[in-house]
């Protein structure tokens, strides 16, 4: 399976993109959407996809710098742009980061679905330096729930599993270990646990960064027992009850973290341990139910209904309740009998 993020902040050519991905084969999943480059970037460290389709003109990030900061970090990912501007600036600057395929708009289906199949070589090389990202995020996910012995394990095998890439892409190698590390430091910080003693050794040379990254959670083993007392059960119960009554308005996950004064990775590892969803997916969650209800107790249109729950998107709208539901809004209607 190849994961799949669209980055288009028009929401009708977001939602043909998506379909024109589905339509391309089942080996092609959508796992995020984003209409900027900012909330993108957010998600790709949460997702951690295989392959980008952006629009190169957003709002906040455009879609060079989202691809700038992808290339920087080294992350495994085949990019394709699609944009409206048939810029040779742009064109040469999307070479230098090593991007798949350049279109322009409006863009067939039968040109992109060849496009993302034309991938499907690049894909294949990318997925396994794809996994250690999703690894990483794994262990900071798991960091919450406390198994010293199963820890030190994962980080062991972890570490050197990276450390053996030094002849396969060091600078993949040097990028996982200083992201393995940021990401540590960064759950750190949001329990007020202080590392600033502990800095990352020379990572051009294997010795001393194990024993330095062991060091590093010896540190959140002696803290976290105590730290875990400033009930993060609290915090996220608190910031549920306003999604509840405010979702309609389009949060980010920025202000979610903002809100419940945790950094972005930390608070979307803690809601998820909470909720059993991403804060994105709790959101769209909300709107479905309230969708349903409107559907059933009221005559107002499908589209309104879309508005009125948060979606400015009738198609993404639809998509994703009958994903949900498993009918579209207007067969979940007739199935009332209304």
């Amino acid at each position: 399976m190849y994961s799949v993020m669209v980055v288009e902040d028009e929401p009708w050519i977001r939602s043909a993109i998506v379909k024109m991905v589905e339509q391309a084969g089942h080996e092609f999943q959508v796992v995020g959407e984003a209409e900027t480059g900012e909330k993108a970037w957010n998600m790709i460290q949460e997702h951690w996809p295989i392959l980008l389709i952006t629009d190169i003109q957003m709002p906040d990030m455009d879609g060079l710098s989202l691809i700038q900061k992808i290339h920087e970090h080294h992350i495994p990912m085949a990019i394709v742009i699609i944009s409206g501007f048939d810029n040779f600036q742009y064109a040469q600057q999307a070479i230098r980061y090593g991007v798949a395929e350049y279109l322009l708009k409006p863009v067939e289906s039968e040109k992109l679905i060849d496009v993302i199949q034309r991938c499907t070589e690049q894909l294949s090389s990318h997925k396994e330096m794809n996994q250690y990202f999703v690894k990483i995020q794994q262990f900071i996910e798991m960091m919450y729930v406390w198994d010293p012995r199963l820890h030190f394990n994962k980080l062991h095998d972890l570490v050197n599993s990276i450390l053996r890439l030094k002849f396969i892409n060091a600078g993949i190698r040097k990028n996982l270990l200083t992201i393995l590390d940021g990401k540590i430091k960064e759950a750190c910080m949001d329990m007020q646990i202080n590392t600033s003693h502990l800095q990352l050794p020379d990572l051009s040379k294997d010795h001393g960064i194990l024993d330095y990254f062991q060091t590093l959670l010896v540190v959140w083993a002696t803290e976290f027992p105590n730290k875990k007392s400033q009930n993060s059960k609290l915090i996220i119960n608190d910031i549920c009850d306003r999604l509840k009554t405010s979702y309609h308005y389009d949060w980010t996950l920025h202000e979610m973290a903002e809100h419940s004064h945790l950094s972005p990775s930390h608070f979307g590892v803690l809601f998820k341990r909470q909720t059993g969803m991403s804060p994105v997916n709790y959101v769209n969650h909300i709107r479905i139910e309230q969708a349903k209800k409107l559907l059933k107790d009221t005559d107002k249109k499908i589209y309104e209904i879309a508005e009125a729950v948060g979606f400015a998107n009738l198609p993404y709208f639809t998509r994703l309740f009958k994903q949900t539901v498993g009918y579209s809004p207007k067969e979940f209607r007739k199935r009332l009998g209304i």
